[in-house]
């Protein structure tokens, strides 16, 4: 499923933290691409969490050979020690920048709270070829956290218009630095390469050209998203 000799960097961020690029991950990408195709009916509708279109379940083969790879290469370079848990599944950004909630107006994290000495890592595996389809970007807060949380509080309860002038932004996905959010950097999509981050970090799809999203998994920007629940080593 992998190739065996991976094509790895890491690279430090201005937060202190790190993320690891690699390239050519897969032996045979079309292999999940096809995939893909043959089971376009069984993307689900999109619901209440983060990601801005649908998505499909990996089997469970799927799940362990990622957390395999995962642990093997990634884990100790990111800081952690054990993987405790496996998700994995196919998604597609759809949703153009008018329809956009709130919250998918602005960076995100994943999972959390979490226990002492416990955190989720993540991965996002490029399968699309046209690269306009945007990567990954890395933000931090700009304001303190009962700032960013009453912000994201108000967000909740407001319509687009009115979020629009609280954040100052016109209806987009987050590429840039605005009141709230300072972006640190921008991983560029390319076909077959896989992002592995420390989930905690605030982030964002990097879709600068929302007109080029399409749900057609031969089209569209198709991803696998997984995310590693684990240990993290001792302070």
């Amino acid at each position: 499923m992998f190739n065996p000799n991976p094509s790895m960097s890491k690279v430090a961020l201005s937060d202190g933290r790190s993320y690891v690029v690699v390239d050519n991950i897969l032996r045979d990408p079309m292999q999940f691409i096809a995939h893909a195709v043959a089971r376009r009916a069984d993307f689900s509708p999109e619901d209440s969490h983060y990601y801005p279109g649908p998505e499909l379940r990996l089997p469970p083969a799927a799940h362990q050979a990622f957390e395999a790879f995962f642990s093997q290469y990634i884990r100790g370079q990111l800081g952690a020690r054990r993987t405790r848990s496996a998700l994995c599944r196919m998604s597609m950004v759809t949703r153009k920048p008018e329809n956009l909630e709130p919250f998918q107006r602005i960076p995100h994290v994943d999972g959390g709270p979490f226990q002492p000495g416990e955190g989720n890592f993540a991965m996002v595996l490029y399968l699309f070829k046209d690269e306009r389809l945007g990567g990954t970007s890395f933000f931090r807060p700009r304001v303190d956290t009962a700032t960013l949380s009453a912000m994201m509080a108000r967000g909740q309860h407001m319509d687009r218009d009115a979020f629009s002038a609280l954040i100052d932004s016109a209806p987009a996905y987050p590429t840039k630095t605005n009141a709230y959010f300072e972006k640190m950097a921008t991983v560029p999509a390319a076909f077959n390469r896989a992002l592995f981050y420390d989930g905690t970090i605030y982030h964002s799809g990097d879709i600068r050209h929302p007109e080029l999203l399409s749900a057609d998994p031969e089209q569209g920007r198709l991803t696998v998203n997984a995310f590693f629940g684990v240990r993290l080593n001792a302070c």
